[in-house]
């Protein structure tokens, strides 16, 4: 059983993500965005952080640049559907570029969560590309 944290500004699909995942065997914790996310993360609370990367107050790109700042290894899990002016991959691959341990498109099938939760908490923390 893993701890997460889930930051969607969407309360519906927050609920339906948080189902999933406490389905899944996991403890949830929900934030309403960014702001929230940041403001309570701690790495020895937390195993995994689900993160948004469109919301109010403090976009997922935002809030995944501050926590890898001050936390390094954290393991993040980046979503997003894609947003009014941006392509849905072109935002995965930047959240990837920062240090996203991995991208899920919405909308996604529990399995596909369940897995790709398991599969990032079983890496290893994502070290800085150049070194070994």
């Amino acid at each position: 059983m893993a701890r997460i944290l889930l930051a969607e500004d969407d309360k519906y699909l927050r609920a339906v993500v948080a189902q999933m995942l406490t389905d899944g065997g996991h403890s949830v914790t929900e934030a309403a965005d960014g702001k929230v996310a940041v403001s309570v993360y701690r790495p020895e609370v937390f195993d995994l952080i689900l993160m948004d990367l469109i919301m109010p107050e403090k976009e997922g790109m935002e809030s995944i640049t501050e926590l890898k700042r001050k936390f390094p290894a954290v393991k993040i899990i980046a979503m997003t559907s894609g947003g009014q002016f941006a392509v849905k991959s072109e935002y995965l691959r930047m959240a990837k570029a920062i240090g996203a341990s991995d991208v899920l498109k919405k909308p996604f099938s529990p399995e596909i969560l369940i897995s790709m939760v398991a599969r990032v908490l079983d890496s290893s923390p994502v070290k800085p590309e150049g070194t070994v």
